[in-house]
């Protein structure tokens, strides 16, 4: 006979900050959980405090994702406020919305739940991840058909001046999108085949291309025995992005491929080392490494595992060779001692402030989003002429690192799109069969 669920519980603010998913744990015992208002504005106190701000931080987002999956299981207790007679900002601006009939849009959790037990209409935004450029213009093959003729599926199409115009038209009306010639984008054309059709706008020659056809944007070719080739279409406009445009942006969860195929380009650049460089942040700041003994090269080589990961799934693993000597036996990783060397260059992120990038300088930025605001906006200044910057990052990862407030990828994402950095997002993971089992880990609801 399975477990009766007790009615109510409420959760103190302790009980959240210790542990922001024990709202998804406690709805299996539980018929609905209660939340003082109390809890609410001490959580909003505790994230202006430095030892609790990113605990509080957590909690909030947990609170607010509860809220919209199970709204019918969660009751906020606001019967210890005093809208009239409170006297704090907040109140202040209840009331005014009362006076106006107006919607509150806020982003404060606990303001939101006082003005809707007032009857307030309430808008409550998480701002974290709003107002970001999707690069991709989405159009179904019929609704082209509907508008012109079968010009745009010929292959190897490439359209500049008047026809340029046309077409560029043709796709904002049919994908309902307001565009910019000055933006780069990719139109991606779902057909009845599972091979969608893809054109990249360029905004610095002002053309439409048709890409998925074209063999340079769906293989990088190291060299006569040695290329990756793109898996998806995603890929493919990754690697169109970083060969056209003069800086770009990857962005993609784990094993969407953003490291691989950076690093694989990379490899590709004709006689001149790419530099490379990271923050040196731990995705959790319990785990800090602190300080590292030996050289530069050696306090700098456990940040550059994402790079040598990718040189060897290119060249394949050769940690621990052997060489046998006369009179001893000699282990070596020809990856990392002779290829990471011969094509690279770390760069502490720390002294980037005096580096200057010169024609034909690439650098290679990984895990953008531990960067601060200033720590990318220093990074970006310091690129001259015929220089270019590929970064990559995981807008997922951001929470547990650096404030989203301070987050210097979130700012960028938000400033584009921009003539000169195309942006793109990666959509498919391929690592092994174990990211079925990460994702059950994230399934809130278990123990």
């Amino acid at each position: 006979m399975a477990e009766l669920k007790k009615e109510k519980v409420i959760i103190d603010t302790n009980l959240l900050l210790d542990d922001s998913k024990i709202l998804f744990k406690l709805i299996n015992s539980y018929e609905k959980i209660v939340i003082p208002i109390t809890v609410l504005k001490e959580l909003d106190k505790h994230k202006f405090k430095k030892a609790t701000a990113f605990s509080a931080r957590q909690a909030i987002r947990a609170l607010v994702e509860f809220k919209e999956k199970y709204r019918e299981r969660i009751e906020f207790d606001t019967k210890s406020v005093d809208v009239l007679n409170d006297d704090t900002n907040d109140a202040k601006i209840i009331r005014c919305t009362q006076r106006h009939n107006a919607t509150l849009a806020t982003k404060d959790m606990s303001m939101d739940i006082i003005a809707e037990a007032q009857g307030i209409d309430t808008q409550l935004y998480d701002v974290i991840l709003n107002n970001i450029f999707n690069p991709y213009v989405y159009i179904e093959q019929h609704k082209l058909f509907d508008i012109n003729d079968e010009d745009v599926f010929g292959y190897g199409r490439y359209f500049n001046g008047d026809e340029y115009i046309d077409v560029f038209n043709l796709f904002c009306k049919a994908g309902k999108r307001k565009l910019s010639k000055d933006t780069w984008f990719f139109v991606i054309i779902n057909t009845p085949t599972n091979n969608p059709t893809v054109y990249a706008h360029n905004p610095i020659r002002h053309n439409l291309e048709r890409i998925d056809d074209v063999p340079k944007y769906r293989e990088i070719i190291i060299n006569k025995d040695t290329s990756i080739k793109a898996l998806d279409i995603y890929q493919t406009c990754a690697i169109y992005a970083m060969t056209e445009a003069p800086n770009t942006l990857l962005c993609g969860s784990y094993g969407s491929g953003k490291s691989l195929l950076s690093t694989a380009f990379a490899l590709t650049v004709d006689n001149k080392k790419t530099f490379i460089s990271r923050p040196n942040l731990t995705v959790d700041r319990r785990f800090e490494l602190g300080f590292l003994p030996g050289s530069l090269e050696e306090k700098l080589s456990p940040w550059m595992a994402g790079v040598l990961s990718s040189l060897y799934f290119i060249f394949s693993n050769t940690k621990a060779q052997v060489i046998n000597k006369t009179d001893r036996v000699i282990t070596y990783d020809f990856v990392k001692d002779n290829i990471f060397r011969k094509y690279f260059e770390m760069l502490p992120i720390e002294t980037i402030q005096g580096t200057s990038f010169m024609d034909n300088d690439l650098l290679l930025l990984d895990e953008a989003q531990l960067c601060s605001i200033s720590v990318l906006a220093t990074i970006l200044s310091r690129f001259g002429k015929g220089s270019k910057l590929i970064a990559t990052g995981d807008t997922k990862q951001i929470y547990g690192s650096i404030p989203p407030a301070e987050s210097g990828l979130l700012k960028l994402l938000r400033l584009l799109p921009n003539k000169y950095m195309a942006y793109i997002e990666l959509k498919y993971n391929y690592r092994s069969k174990l990211l079925d089992l990460a994702d059950k880990l994230q399934n809130k609801t278990l123990f």
